[in-house]
């Protein structure tokens, strides 16, 4: 292990310093404050069996930094370079077990690799890395893995298409729910008949929010009702009872606006018969779609359907949080068609197009990606 000092004006500098010199797999042993600026103590070759022997050991305990006579410490300052330190010491942390597991388990780390370059999240990448027999050759190793997520993408139980129902679908603003309402209307009415669908809207809080759906309704001769209410909700479900298929609209928030629980505890007290689709973004960052999951779960989703899948660049996100929300998928969209953009979940035909991303993107080193592209669309 070779261990070096550096002198800096502050925290920052030093790191860069310590980067130039020594490379990216340095680590830290120790920082201080010292007359003039920061003293810090980094290594490479690290290893903490070094650590056996006492002087070194001394010499590489942490110590705590103090400032020296005549200097005052920002706590903005000092808060910062704890914060950077921190992590700073998580990122080589994660580096020692990322190498530990690869020279323990090299097979499923290549899986966990993959999966992460498919965007799946770490969570999800690991434990199906985890599951993956060692006896399997690589690529052999990766369908397995490509199996496993499609068995965790569970169809939606209900034929909206062919027995109808009644069906709310629910999301944040922007995600597609009213052109997919206009699809999905329109596929049911070209194999059933106009005059077995309606279509209501709950979205009161926009200016003209309901004017595409209604357009949409007037040309293919469908009827179509504004509700504002539990009362006046129910009372249009029993209007329109004799209807095969009744879809509700409902009103665009985000998953953190205080009015949104108004809204889902609205649709739930509507009527036992309502079903309640959750419509997610395929560009949402994962982030953003863990929060909506999580904000519309006060009501029992039935399905997902997943829009914009020719504006994503990765389909990774949108399928690891329906995997770990276990969510069953009930529709894909990708366009502006109205019906034709829209189409049953396969789950084997969204990882081929997982995979067909990951391969536009150049994400392929191992060059065991196209080991998935070869499954039919309508395969599952």
């Amino acid at each position: 292990m070779k261990i070096k000092r550096y002198f800096a004006a502050d925290m920052r500098e030093a790191i860069q310093c310590v980067r130039e010199d020594l490379g990216s797999d340095a680590v830290i042993l120790s920082n201080r404050k010292v007359d003039g600026g920061i003293e810090i103590s980094a290594a490479t070759d690290y290893d903490e069996r070094w650590l056996e022997n006492p002087e070194i050991a001394e010499y590489a305990a942490d110590e705590q930094p103090i400032p020296q006579s005549g200097q005052v410490a920002s706590m903005d300052s000092v808060g910062e370079e704890l914060k950077y330190l921190r992590g700073l010491l998580e990122h080589q942390l994660s580096g020692l077990v990322w190498g530990e597991q690869e020279r323990q388990h090299p097979l499923r780390a290549g899986v966990f690799r993959q999966l992460n370059e498919l965007g799946i999240g770490q969570r999800l990448a690991q434990r199906v890395a985890d599951q993956t027999p060692e006896t399997l050759d690589a690529r052999t190793a990766w369908q397995y893995a490509l199996d496993s997520l499609a068995e965790d993408l569970c169809p939606a139980s209900h034929d909206l298409l062919g027995e109808g129902g009644v069906y709310a679908l629910l999301g944040p603003t922007g995600v597609g729910k009213t052109t997919t309402i206009a699809k999905l209307a329109a596929r049911f009415a070209l194999r059933h008949g106009a005059e077995n669908v309606a279509l209501l809207t709950t979205d009161n809080f926009r200016v003209g929010a309901h004017q595409q759906l209604s357009t949409f309704a007037r040309i293919m001769g469908i009827p179509m009702q504004v509700v504002e209410g539990g009362e006046a909700l129910a009372d249009a479900l029993e209007q329109f009872s004799e209807r095969r298929l009744v879809l509700i609209d409902t009103a665009g928030m985000s998953q953190r606006d205080i009015r949104l629980s108004q809204q889902v505890a609205m649709i739930s007290a509507s009527s036992p018969r309502v079903k309640c689709y959750l419509v997610l973004s395929a560009t949402s960052q994962s982030q953003v779609l863990e929060e909506t999951v999580h904000a519309f779960q006060k009501v029992a989703i039935d399905g997902t359907v997943v829009t914009k899948l020719d504006e994503s660049a990765s389909l990774g996100g949108v399928i690891s949080s329906i995997i770990l929300n276990r969510l069953p998928v009930a529709f894909v969209t990708e366009g502006q068609r109205v019906p034709e953009d829209i189409a049953p979940a396969r789950a084997q035909s969204l990882l081929s197009r997982a995979v067909a991303l990951a391969k536009q993107q150049q994400l392929d080193p191992l060059g065991i990606v196209p080991a998935y592209a070869g499954v039919q669309a309508n395969a599952r």
